[in-house]
Order: C-alpha cells, then structure tokens, then sequence
C-alpha cells in the first residue's frame, strides 16, 4: 500500500466523564471475556487531539507519543493498529496523541487515543470505513486492552449519552439526555485509579453491576441532571470507589448544597452547576486543588472530528 499518497489529518475526540455503570461479560471455562458497559454521563468540551506521520521507512516501526513523549507501552493504540493496518502496509508509523484532561483520572483519555487514532488511520490510508465501523475497531482495542468499556461509543456522538444497549458502536444503543445552556461541568482530580485492576478484578463485578443497574433504571425514569449526579453519587458510594480525600471535598460540597460525586474511574470530583454558582464551587475546590488544575468546560455536542 502506498500510503505516501494519502493527506495528514488531525483528529478531536472530547473528554468524558461517566457516573456510574454497569459492566457487560460472559464466563465460560472460568475465564471472564468483557464486551461492553451501560451508563450515562458527559462529552466535554476539551479532550485530545491524535495525528499520525506515513514514514518512507520499511522497517514497520510504530511509535506512539502523548504529549511528546515517547510511550513504549501504549497497548490500546498498538491494538488499534493491529485491527486496523493493511497486510501489505509497509511503511512506519509515528503516532501522536496530544491529550488535554488529566490521564487515567475518569475523564476518557484511553477512549480519546483509541478513537482518534482509528479515525485518523482510516482517513490516511483510505480504509473507507464508516463511523460505527472506525468506532468499533476502538471499542474493541479498549475493551481488550482492559483501559475502557463504553466511553468510545459515547465519545463518537457526543452530549449527555445514556447507553441502553452496550457493546460496540452499530450494536449499542445510546440516547441522550437535554443539557440546558445554563450548566457547567466542574471538576479537579487528584490523580489517577488503574481502570485495569478494576476490571480484572471479578469479585467485584455484582456489587458495581447491582448499583449500576439500578442507577440507570432511575435515570431513565427521571432523565435529569440534578438525578444524575444523585445517583452517581449513590453509585460512588455503594460500590465503594470513593476515597477519604475525595469525601472530604464532596462533603464540602454538600455544606453548600452542591450535589456532586466521582469520575469513574479516577480519584476526580466532579459536579454539574448552574454557571452562577461557579465563582462558590471554585472556591470550595481551591482548599483542595491548585486553581489550574480545577477544569471548567461546557457540553462537547459534535463527539469525533477529523480535520
């Protein structure tokens, strides 16, 4: 394949922060295979950005940098070229994902590098594969990859998602809830939770799936944002993720009647807000976190972009 003839392109995929979920398996011979999840939650207007650089080189390196720097174990990437690279490609590949949210914190940074690289692949190399299609093949390197379950199908569409039916984008089945332009989304992190040793970790699967069932079943009785963040925040809590110094700032939250509750999965707080409470939830958030490291973002409505 002659890839040299084909145009450079980038690719925007936003963030997303999901509140709660459920997770979809199957066991057989005891070994657990994962296909997707259930949830809600929002696309945000920052995110990340993947290009990729055709080199004249035979010897068919790939290498993948984020944020400049070179990353040697970049499996949900190295498995979307996997899936997605010609048998007669012939060619090297540099890769590169500038990535805007704070990485493996529950804000959809491995769903940013797997959909934008599919995206980008299937541009620069004339694939002619469709939106569900390119969706796919990055629903497939996360899930696989263990770094993601159902954010890549969200993330392809953008706004307020509530996936009904998981699996991978042209099977699922995802709705969106109305996000009123008074709102913002509020949040700070104060570092990452490994999203693998979660859902490796099988013992816990009932007790997420019986609070994630349960939330979605509400949500979608009342499709509301002040529900949502009330049941992420239930979810948060009977699952058991919430650690001791995110408590500590929800509680403060809750002092000023701000509902709020945890990226899934990251140690992150999150909340959702009319925009004339920002200057009080700021506040509240600056005992905890550095004021540069408090994100402020509306609602990202257009999901995946190639420029």
């Amino acid at each position: 394949m002659n890839a040299k003839l084909k145009r450079n392109v980038k690719v925007f995929v936003p963030g997303r922060i999901s509140g709660f979920f459920k997770i979809l398996y199957s066991k057989k011979d005891s070994k657990i295979n994962l296909h997707g999840s259930l949830g809600a939650g929002p696309n945000l207007q920052i995110g990340g950005c993947t290009s990729i650089k055709i080199l004249d080189d035979s010897r068919k390196n790939i290498r993948v940098f984020i944020n400049g720097q070179l990353e040697e174990n970049a499996v949900t990437s190295l498995n979307v070229v996997k899936l997605l690279l010609p048998s007669d490609f012939e060619n090297s590949i540099e890769i590169y994902h500038k990535i805007d949210v704070p990485i493996g914190c529950g804000y959809g940074a491995s769903g940013i590098g797997a959909l934008g690289l599919a995206a980008a692949l299937n541009t620069v190399l004339d694939l002619k594969l469709t939106y569900n299609q390119v969706g796919a093949i990055a629903h497939t390197a996360e899930v696989t990859a263990k770094t993601g379950l159902g954010t890549v199908g969200a993330q392809l569409l953008g706004g307020f998602t509530v996936t009904r039916r998981g699996g991978p984008p042209g099977k699922n089945l995802i709705d969106k809830i109305f996000f009123p332009d008074c709102y913002i989304i509020v949040s700070a992190s104060f570092g990452p939770i490994n999203t693998k040793n979660i859902l490796s970790n099988e013992n816990i699967f009932d007790k997420i799936n019986l609070q994630g069932d349960r939330c979605l079943r509400k949500l979608l009785k009342n499709p509301s944002i002040p529900n949502f963040l009330k049941l992420s925040r239930e979810f948060a809590e009977q699952a058991g993720f919430i650690t001791p110094r995110v408590s500590e700032v929800l509680d403060k939250l809750d002092e000023i009647n701000v509902c709020s509750s945890m990226c899934m999965l990251g140690e992150t707080v999150f909340t959702i807000i009319d925009k004339n409470l920002t200057t009080r939830v700021v506040s509240v958030l600056e005992n905890f976190f550095e004021r540069k490291n408090i994100i402020l973002t509306s609602i990202n409505n257009t999901g995946l972009l190639v420029y």
